[in-house]
């Protein structure tokens, strides 16, 4: 993990405000999802580095978000910062591959991390949607902000290791 990512995970942790600190119940502040690069996989790969710093600058801002208790909107930057690692991983269709096999040993390991972006960015999304009936019902608490945080900047230092 980079030096980067570390003092962002541990900034978050350490000056996050304390859990039994109640947020408010309609002050929810989501953002927008991410758009992804159209760019072919190899161009994406070559360029992990340059593309990961707008991702990590949303994964930094998010401790101001958890240190403001908006915790919905912490998970929804996170889910923003799963843009960069779904498209450099080509994380879909690994995924639909994973996910063919009728076997779960029989997943290799790219096929697994691709599951757990998948995983993660389908929970993180629950964030920015209040679909009725389901999202809308969804409660962030700060731990959950900063788990979702912590998964995102795991996966993007993922990134900084690819060719």
């Amino acid at each position: 993990m980079g030096s980067n990512t570390k003092t962002m995970v541990a900034t978050v942790r350490d000056r996050s405000p304390a859990p039994d600190q109640a947020t408010a119940r309609n002050g929810k502040v989501v953002g927008s999802p991410g758009q992804g690069s159209a760019a072919p996989r190899g161009a994406l790969m070559r360029s992990c580095r340059r593309r990961t710093s707008r991702p990590r600058r949303a994964v930094t801002t998010v401790s101001t978000a958890i240190q403001g208790q908006r915790y919905e909107h912490a998970v929804t930057l996170a889910r923003q910062a799963l843009d960069a690692v779904r498209d450099a991983c080509d994380t879909m269709n690994v995924n639909a591959r994973a996910l063919s096999k009728t076997k779960k040993d029989d997943r290799d390991q790219e096929e697994r991390w691709a599951v757990l972006t998948q995983s993660a960015y389908h929970l993180f999304s629950g964030a920015p949607h209040d679909d009725a009936g389901n999202t809308e019902n969804f409660n962030w608490t700060r731990a959950d902000a900063v788990a979702a945080v912590a998964t995102a900047a795991g996966l993007l230092a993922r990134l900084e290791d690819r060719p």
